[in-house]
């Protein structure tokens, strides 16, 4: 019974109100048959997915802290937060997250052409097209934007220090304890990566000679932040270009389409 009600939370509650909250934010001032529309609600499907399998892995890793026998042997899920939001968010974030953008956006394309009068009941008062707006649309403030990812990363980053062991299952393989969960031996796929990141810049988040490591954890830290907004910033920068382009041609084909001829008067 416990297991339906959080999963009513999570795919009920969690996902939809922020699938709809971020179609909302990317859709704004867009018209129903927008193309705008379609991407934003692929994207919405995206992150309401990705929120819900986040939820279910803090949910199911903090079981072995909450629910354990004498021993500490956990009653229910015997995974952590190191092994159990790592495990739902790669499957969510790789694979299932893009099939949910392509049936969602796909759904709102096909309304979109064979069925407006639907759409138009939950968006009362949205033109349909650009023919019908009176004021121009407005687009989404690229620096706005990633302030608010920054933002949002700052304020989920406590959540990597519930995590058992590294942050956000960060461990590396041999810290993993895997006997515990009863397996002999590091996976052969995964061993292979265990270098990898010993030669990317800051390291182990920190300076190469092990220097001031609080500093340095900040630093990367702060760094990563940047890049990330960034990457927000060029991301919604582009597509308020290629919005541009589009009207813009949208236009030009609306001048340039020849005009309907008056009806002949009666003499």
């Amino acid at each position: 019974m416990l297991s339906y009600g959080v999963n009513v939370v999570n795919m009920a509650i969690v996902l939809p109100f922020v699938a709809y909250g971020v179609y909302r934010l990317l859709a704004r001032g867009a018209t129903l048959t927008s193309w705008r529309r379609t991407a934003a609600a692929a994207v919405g499907g995206y992150a309401g997915l990705n929120a819900a399998a986040l939820c279910c892995g803090i949910e199911l890793g903090i079981q072995p802290a909450l629910f354990h026998d004498a021993s500490g042997a956990p009653l229910y899920s015997p995974y952590h937060l190191s092994q159990a939001v790592p495990a739902m968010l790669l499957a969510h974030l790789v694979v299932a997250g893009f099939v949910e953008a392509a049936l969602t956006g796909g759904v709102v394309a096909y309304l979109q052409r064979a069925n407006v009068p639907l759409l138009q009941v939950n968006h009362p008062g949205v033109p349909v097209d650009a023919d019908e707006r009176a004021a121009p649309k407005p687009r989404l403030r690229p620096a706005v934007v990633a302030m608010v990812v920054m933002a949002v990363l700052v304020l989920l980053t406590p959540l990597g220090l519930l995590a058992h062991g590294g942050a956000f299952g960060e461990d590396k393989p041999a810290q993993l304890q895997l006997g515990k969960l009863g397996l002999n031996a590091v996976p052969t796929g995964l061993a292979k990566y265990t270098q990898f990141w010993n030669h990317t810049l800051l390291g182990g988040y920190g300076f190469a000679n092990g220097a001031h490591p609080v500093i340095a954890y900040l630093v990367s830290a702060l760094l990563g932040i940047l890049v990330v907004g960034t990457a927000v910033f060029l991301i919604v920068w582009g597509l308020n270009a290629l919005a541009s382009h589009h009207a813009g041609r949208q236009a030009q084909a609306h001048h340039a389409s020849p005009a309907t001829p008056d009806a002949p008067s009666d003499a």
